[in-house]
């Protein structure tokens, strides 16, 4: 889990991992069609197809230059999880990675508090995020985020393979918007490399979880 901080220390060409939980840890995503609107979000800011974009109608149409980071963040990897979500990404300007982030952020909230008439906020506090600092750092980091689901099916060690809310879906259309080759560049790893590496660290993800579980009790 990343340490609590936001990004305030601006540098170019950075990754980091970001995550953000509900209001009190309680759900965030209520529906399969939230969950498919949330990745429609990132698509409508991430995209460099501007057609992309204006078509899916997430914020005006035609798009805002300021509404466009396709050029300055790239996805490398993503988990929505029921009551919060983490991203990887890579920032070639990571000042503005705020504005990114507020953009996301804010819009999902309106959707969520218009689908439910809630009111107020519906994160628990602003995004957290950590700098990743290697390329060991960055397949770890990645690794934990794609394991994330495994804790909803616990005796499924297999199960973030076929979770249809992370980076290795590729059902949905911000597929295209998900960029692993830093990844692979960085760490040397082939696709099947990594994909082993998860295998391996599924495993001991869900013995970790367990162990946690056990002394938290």
């Amino acid at each position: 889990m990343p340490s609590p901080n936001t990004v305030r220390i601006f540098c170019s060409d950075s990754s980091f991992h970001i995550y953000c939980r509900g209001n009190r840890k309680l759900p965030i995503f209520f529906s399969a069609q939230e969950y498919e609107k949330f990745m429609s979000i990132l698509l409508f800011l991430l995209t460099p197809k501007a057609k992309v974009a204006d078509n899916l109608k997430i914020f005006s149409k035609p798009r805002l230059a300021s509404q466009d980071f396709s050029q300055a963040i790239h996805l490398v990897a993503f988990t929505l999880m029921p009551n919060h979500y983490h991203l990887v990404i890579h920032a070639k300007e990571s000042s503005l990675v705020p504005g990114f982030m507020q953009r996301l952020n804010q819009k999902f909230t309106h959707l969520i508090n218009t689908n439910h008439n809630f009111v107020g906020h519906l994160f628990q506090s602003q995004y957290k995020s950590r700098l990743i600092n290697s390329e060991l750092d960055l397949v770890n980091t990645t690794a934990y985020v794609h394991l994330n689901s495994n804790e909803l099916m616990r005796t499924n060690t297999e199960y973030y393979k076929e979770y249809p809310y992370n980076s290795l879906a590729t059902t949905h259309p911000v597929s295209a918007v998900v960029d692993q080759s830093l990844l692979f560049t960085k760490s040397g790893f082939s696709r099947e490399d990594y994909n082993k590496y998860l295998d391996i660290k599924s495993k001991n993800f869900l013995e970790m979880q367990f162990m946690k579980k056990l002394m938290s009790s």
